[in-house]
């Protein structure tokens, strides 16, 4: 099976840019991107929103921005929230009592202050149904190929109302660490299922971070068949002995390469790239996956590398050598460029929320 390579990357980064990014993906060959909350956008303004969502509730945006993609020969995956960021925070505002239940003991911290208002719990069959109502809008009216999907415990607090805990095995979370994996794999199993009876050929994945997740191997062995899962690290790239332990588990598999991390452009990071990309295309992975931004100066660089990388991973050291050279000239950038790229995702301002499209 060939290679898969996509580019991800949040709308917010983009700072209007999507034409760009887009046009950049498919010059490079680049076969799908990962664009996050691109429909979170709507038309209209928040408290105008009443439910159920109507028809057109995402006005032409996000039918134009795949059908862009589409003219490019670049596939449309919509990074999608089943729960928390704003979908959690619409479905919430609605109905506030949906409000997943947070631990004492976790309340306090800035993981369970932020699950307020963004968490809701997925027992309740109201909340899923509301989950697919938005699902069914986006598939009907945009035409976008698949969904990247998180399931909200990574920044968030899970829910530990009697019925979840029993459920989710939840009761040792702490704020960053031992999040109830069954959580993840029950709301991403269950949402994969009642898309593929909606239409054929849409694609799933998800990412994971696997120092993150209390039992990866559980994670591999358990996800829908259907869905690929994206292993990252916390750093920039995948360790080849746990990527390796992994894609034995599980054939469906992905690495994600966090370029974006990237900052100081030199010789050595670069580097960095074309030999963790010859490692973990060594083990046949499913679909390499680049953390993008803004394709400008030191940012394209070092994105465009990744596609010829996972392109061709076989050329020489010279011959990577010659591109990376052909890549300085091409996309020249000034000294303090690559520190604070434009739309950094540090520092995004406003809410993650409902934003108009002007």
């Amino acid at each position: 099976m060939d290679l898969r390579r996509s580019f991800w990357i949040w709308f917010q980064n983009l700072d209007g840019a999507w034409r760009e990014f887009i046009d950049f993906a498919a010059q490079w060959q680049i076969d799908s991107v990962v664009i996050w909350f691109p429909f979170s956008y709507m038309e209209g303004k928040a408290e105008d929103w009443k439910w159920p969502p109507r028809k057109g509730t995402f006005g032409n945006f996000g039918k134009e921005i795949t059908q862009y993609a589409h003219s490019q020969g670049v596939q449309l995956i919509c990074g999608f929230p089943l729960n928390g960021y704003d979908v959690g925070a619409f479905i919430l505002k609605e109905h506030p009592e949906l409000q997943a239940t947070i631990p004492s003991e976790l309340a306090n911290t800035p993981k369970g202050k932020d699950s307020v208002g963004k968490i809701f719990c997925p027992s309740n069959e109201a909340s899923q149904k509301m989950v697919q109502e938005l699902l069914n809008i986006l598939v009907e009216e945009t035409g976008v190929d698949g969904f990247n999907f998180e399931s909200g415990a990574v920044d968030y607090v899970t829910c530990h109302c009697s019925r979840c805990e029993e459920r989710f095995q939840s009761r040792g979370e702490t704020e960053h660490e031992n999040k109830p994996i069954l959580w993840e794999i029950e709301q991403i199993n269950s949402f994969v299922h009642f898309l593929r009876n909606k239409r054929d050929g849409l694609q799933f994945s998800m990412d994971a971070i696997y120092g993150q997740v209390a039992d990866p191997e559980l994670l591999a062995r358990e996800i829908d068949e259907h869905c690929t899962i994206f292993w990252g690290d916390w750093g920039n790239f995948p360790d080849r002995t746990t990527a390796k332990k992994l894609m034995s588990i599980r054939q469906n598999t992905g690495f994600l390469l966090r370029l974006q991390l990237l900052r100081e452009p030199g010789q050595q990071a670069l580097t960095d790239i074309i030999e963790n990309c010859r490692e973990l295309i060594s083990l046949s992975p499913r679909e390499m996956v680049g953390r993008a931004w803004i394709p400008r100066g030191w940012n394209a660089v070092k994105d465009a590398l990744f596609a010829q990388a996972t392109r061709d991973s076989r050329r020489s050291d010279a011959e990577f050598q010659a591109i990376i050279e052909e890549l300085y000239a091409r996309y020249p950038f000034r000294k303090g460029e690559e520190e604070v790229p434009p739309g950094n995702y540090n520092k995004i301002e406003g809410e993650w929320g409902f934003v108009n499209i002007v």
